[in-house]
């Protein structure tokens, strides 16, 4: 029987009265992370009124993956957002939230308080385990379980009831760089062909220099962190730009053609904006806009960042001068905006807006005013750029479960597909368009059951 009419990830708790879960239905098969404003609720077994036991804004980020402690009084969960995840522990009301340690997908084991989640990053993952006391303060430190492998990570792991057994996922993401040439009229010439072949986990965000003569794209790789390269549009001459500790990522070209501005968490203990010479490789300080930010696109002109920010639980997008660091908000949604992207001329801004389930694609002034909602289909439409010409946004569609990529013209809200794939386990992302060719990521990810015996 149907308990609810909305959420994902149940848990039950320890006497089975009670179920909880997150507010938030993952977009895709292969993406557990519940952006904001999900929270934790629960409901009765039996049936009956579904109620929220965490606040958006406390932790803030997307809450997911509740798992009650063995005696019923205390939920972990995850916590995320666009860069980072946490394990955090609450009372059953919802009370007395806690911070427990950095990691994803937590899940309590038998009745000795143990808490086993996910540690490292999400090409390579840890199992971790960590002793709980029963009002949710952390005994101890973490300690190493096991190692998921080169270019592997853990997922949705599961507790048998005495503990003792443990059944996991083991996924591989495999992506490359693909490109589709276009006619005039912005019909596929065409089917896609490889742009850049690599064996990394993600080769992704694309960016044409605004001459179309270069293309810059973050790589995460096994065994080491996220950077910035560059090549010729042609996808040659690929160059690695940045190896620091931590995630380079989200690259805007600077005017000049020569420098790149990225999100880095290199500098200090939050991400800001640094720039990057490509002629000479030379790594300075561009923008600091506190804690909170999480993805930021500079303008064509370099003179403005939109970027997404979280207030009370609510992400919105927001403007920076980058001559005084002065901020303006942009949009004032009371559920989720984000991921901006600038028209050629800097006049609008394409987004997402979610509601319930379904992303839609938008287009709002970069001086503010009332929006425009361009999509209207149920699923998700994730936009990245536009066209030279300023009239078509291209983006990241997912129908009937299915991703593919999309234009839509502005002036005559034609939308057209652009590709055709149809497997469940792929996804494209990150829609990059400069002359006559468009620039994605595609990615597949797949994986297996484990079991293991727990000590």
């Amino acid at each position: 029987r149907q308990l609810t009419d909305f959420g994902a990830r149940p848990a039950w708790s320890p006497d089975g009265s009670y179920i909880a879960f997150r507010s938030a239905t993952p977009g895709e098969v292969f993406n557990s992370r519940a952006m904001p404003p999900s929270t934790i609720w629960s409901i009765p077994s039996q049936g009956g009124t579904a109620k929220q036991i965490s606040q958006s804004a406390n932790p803030t980020g997307g809450h997911s993956f509740p798992s009650w402690s063995p005696d019923g009084k205390r939920i972990a969960f995850e916590v995320s957002d666009y860069i980072s995840n946490s394990v955090w522990s609450m009372a059953a009301d919802g009370t007395e939230p806690k911070k427990i340690s950095n990691g994803r997908q937590p899940i309590y084991a038998g009745d000795a308080g143990d808490l086993y989640f996910m540690a490292g990053d999400r090409v390579e993952s840890e199992l971790t385990k960590l002793r709980i006391s029963p009002s949710g303060e952390p005994i101890g430190e973490p300690t190493l379980v096991m190692r998921a492998g080169s270019g592997t990570a853990f997922g949705a792991p599961a507790i048998s009831q005495d503990g003792k057994k443990i059944l996991y996922g083991v996924e591989r993401t495999v992506s490359n760089l693909w490109t589709v040439s276009l006619l005039p009229d912005g019909d596929v010439a065409g089917p896609p062909s490889t742009f850049a072949a690599d064996t990394s986990s993600r080769n992704s965000l694309p960016r044409f220099s605004p001459d179309g003569s270069k293309i810059a794209l973050n790589r995460w790789r096994p065994s080491t962190s996220v950077d910035v390269w560059v090549a010729e549009a042609d996808g040659k001459n690929l160059t690695q730009l940045t190896n620091n500790p931590g995630v380079d990522s989200q690259v805007s070209w600077l005017p000049g053609g020569d420098k790149l501005a990225f999100l880095s968490e290199h500098g200090g203990k939050h991400m800001m904006l640094w720039t990057v010479s490509i002629s000479t490789g030379k790594q300075e300080p561009f923008l600091d806009l506190g804690d909170g930010v999480q993805f930021a696109l500079v303008s064509r002109d370099g003179k403005q960042v939109a970027y997404n920010f979280i207030q009370n639980g609510i992400m919105n997008i927001w403007l920076a001068s980058v001559a005084d660091g002065k901020r303006r908000q942009l949009t004032f949604d009371n559920e989720t905006t984000g991921f901006p992207c600038w028209s050629p001329d800097g006049r609008f801004i394409a987004y997402e807006m979610r509601r319930g389930e379904d992303d839609h694609l938008m287009l709002i002034s970069s001086d503010g005013g009332q929006p425009k909602q361009l999509t209207a289909e149920k699923g998700k439409s994730w936009p990245h750029s536009f066209s030279p010409d300023g009239d078509k946004i291209v983006f990241a569609g997912q129908r009937d479960g299915v991703w593919n990529i999309y234009s839509i013209s502005i002036s005559t809200r034609v939308e057209k597909r652009l590709t055709n794939y149809s497997k469940l386990n792929s996804f494209v992302r990150y829609p990059s368009w400069s002359r006559n060719h468009i620039v994605y990521e595609y990615a597949e990810t797949t994986g297996n059951l484990w079991m293991a015996e727990l000590d």
